[in-house]
């Protein structure tokens, strides 16, 4: 069996100069993470020192696409940070003008999510179903649309607790502080561990867990 662990930051997973996708099996169950799961991860990135490891993710690789195994749940909240960050820091950029010292610093960060998240016109992270249609509406955001009325779904509800509950408010009342999170979000790391097929993934998952290195603490 062949396995390739490497530590990576979500900068390196969502990199922005590659057609990469991570794909989450239709044997999957869809996102299940209840607000007190997403606010104890963005506690923890938070207040850690930059560079924060956050756990791994299990994948088998198809093509140019990376089937997720394990690690679906942080990956897919993630997205909603970065979602939600770009989202927040338009609003700021709306009040800017090119004199404001973050200007520019707001530009790039919110040009560098959109390519975090989309590839040309299509979402890096693929997720089951309704999700999978709720997350595509969500993210027309970066391109200037209406994402649509999906407020009563799961993820959508999620995400505007991401948005309006974590990433907004008193917490975040500059840009400067957002893109101040924003740097330790993309700097958070992961140790990814490939391997070439379903099988050997799921025996990989199993021999972590059997001898008590769940592949995280938050995962479910």
């Amino acid at each position: 069996m062949k396995i390739t662990p490497e530590t990576k930051t979500l900068a390196a997973i969502f990199q922005t100069n590659s057609s990469v996708h991570y794909v989450i099996p239709v044997y999957q169950r869809s996102y299940s993470w209840k607000d007190e799961q997403i606010e104890t991860l963005f506690d923890d990135i938070k207040n850690e020192d930059i560079g924060y490891y956050v756990g791994n993710l299990l994948i088998n690789t198809d093509a140019s696409s990376n089937n997720v195994i394990d690690g679906q749940q942080r990956l897919t909240t993630l997205s909603l940070m970065l979602l939600a960050i770009h989202e927040n820091l338009t609003s700021f950029y709306q009040k800017m003008n090119q004199t404001d010292p973050d200007f520019e610093k707001v530009s790039e960060a919110r040009l560098d999510i959109k390519r975090q998240i989309l590839d040309g016109d299509v979402v890096r992270l693929r997720l089951l179903d309704k999700d999978q249609t709720v997350w595509e509406n969500l993210v027309k955001v970066l391109q200037g649309e209406n994402p649509g009325k999906w407020g009563n779904y799961f993820l959508s509800k999620r995400y505007k607790y991401i948005r309006n509950e974590l990433l907004k408010g008193p917490l975040f009342p500059t840009p400067s502080e957002l893109l101040t999170f924003y740097k330790k979000l993309v700097n958070i790391e992961l140790l990814q561990i490939s391997v070439p097929n379903i099988s050997d993934a799921y025996q990989v998952f199993a021999s972590l867990n059997s001898k008590g290195m769940p592949l995280t603490p938050l995962d479910s």
